[in-house]
């Protein structure tokens, strides 16, 4: 049994409700830092497993199976509800039409959660918002992260999305690091595998520039490039390579990717954290870093300025000076690596996250007991949009 007071208070359940409990899950995907998180604040979910689309491959998700036609109809009793996160840009033409006229046939909610207005992955944006004008007005309810992206989500669609801010990426304990205090002040900036809005010669051309003029002004700092050595865009990796060539202020690391402890430790020794995306909507890597109390500098990109604004400087690709002054703002209020203050900072933020977390958990019951109970009173071939005033953590 689920406690009424856990439910969305923007939509209301009838009383005779065919609501079974535990509650089964289609999340698109099942395995990602943000599901893994959100769902361990669930019990009274069910979570399924991703298909696997290539048995060759066993961690890979995508295509989603689950957005399909058929898989639909053939594994209808086994979901309460879809909930739709990433993986859209993978699917075949045709494929996310024909698996929301089939969840309409089989009355079965969905639920889509607003990650990506623009789509990290991709150059074009064309496919992606042919994709969110199909799914948006469709979807049973709609959540996003930010308030910014929820208003701008009403502006193009009319659509009222929920906000639930992102839940903590890392588990805070212990063995969370807090870094090593060094004698330099040291900004980092993850180029990654340089996927497609990762501005890799511009960030780092604007980040050489800045330590330049931090220098100048008497901030002495040295900066931290990383990349993977296997990468979507070998030439602009070259030319990073290249462009620190002969800077002693400069160390490079070219990195496999690494495993998720291995990048908490190394973000943990950063005084400054740099985001060198043109173009997104929300950041995962902001997440990670205020779990960790690294301050962020980043681009206007986006609605990542809003995930935790106060940790947060914005500054413009291609103008080293206003990356300098985020840079010395980010220092002058951010705490230091292995310091006690930076302990503080982390255990505030983990306080925050745990009630964050629940918060957010008992947005998403809310969210799929309302979808279902709408789905229900309308019948099982009809269409119910879950449209109820915007809710914030």
């Amino acid at each position: 049994m689920v406690s009424r007071s856990r439910l969305w208070p923007g939509v209301r359940i009838t009383h005779n409700a065919r609501i079974r409990t535990p509650l089964r899950v289609a999340s698109v995907p099942g395995a990602h830092p943000y599901m893994e998180s959100l769902f361990r604040a669930l019990p009274e979910v069910i979570r399924l497993a991703d298909p696997i689309p290539d048995p060759s491959f066993p961690t890979r998700w995508w295509p989603p199976a689950m957005i399909d036609a058929e898989w639909v109809h053939r594994h209808r009793d086994d979901f309460d509800v879809m909930h739709v996160h990433f993986g859209l840009e993978s699917l075949p033409a045709g494929r996310l039409l024909g698996a929301l006229d089939a969840l309409d046939a089989v009355g079965r909610p969905l639920v889509f959660t607003v990650h990506d207005l623009e789509n990290p992955n991709l150059d074009v944006q064309t496919a992606h918002l042919r994709d969110l004008d199909e799914i948006i007005p469709r979807a049973d309810a709609i959540l996003t992260l930010t308030g910014t992206a929820a208003a701008e989500i009403t502006q193009r669609w009319g659509r009222t999305a929920l906000v639930a801010p992102h839940p903590a990426i890392t588990s805070v304990g212990a063995s969370t690091p807090r870094g090593r205090l060094s004698a330099e002040r040291i900004v980092g900036m993850h180029l990654r595998d340089v996927r497609p809005n990762i501005d890799a010669i511009g960030a780092a051309r604007s980040l050489l520039g800045a330590l330049d003029l931090l220098a100048a002004n008497g901030t002495p700092v040295r900066g931290r490039i990383t990349v993977h050595d296997r990468v979507r865009d070998a030439r602009a990796r070259d030319a990073v390579l290249a462009l620190v060539t002969d800077r002693a202020d400069v160390d490079v690391e070219v990195v496999s990717r690494p495993s998720d402890q291995a990048l908490e430790a190394e973000l943990a020794g950063l005084d400054v954290e740099i985001l060198p995306y043109r173009h997104g909507t929300h950041s995962g890597w902001v997440e990670l870093c205020y779990d960790l109390a690294v301050p962020v500098v980043g681009t206007s990109a986006g609605h990542m300025s809003d995930q935790h604004p106060d940790d947060f400087e914005s500054y413009s690709l291609g103008d080293s000076a206003s990356l300098a002054s985020a840079i010395d703002r980010s220092l002058a209020s951010g705490t230091r690596p292995g310091t006690a203050e930076r302990g503080r900072a982390i255990v505030a933020h983990a306080a925050h996250r745990r009630r964050q977390r629940q918060h957010v958990a008992d947005v998403h019951l809310g969210v799929y007991l309302s979808a279902i109970a709408a789905r229900q009173s309308v019948g099982d071939t009809g269409f119910a949009a879950l449209d109820g005033d915007q809710q914030t953590a």
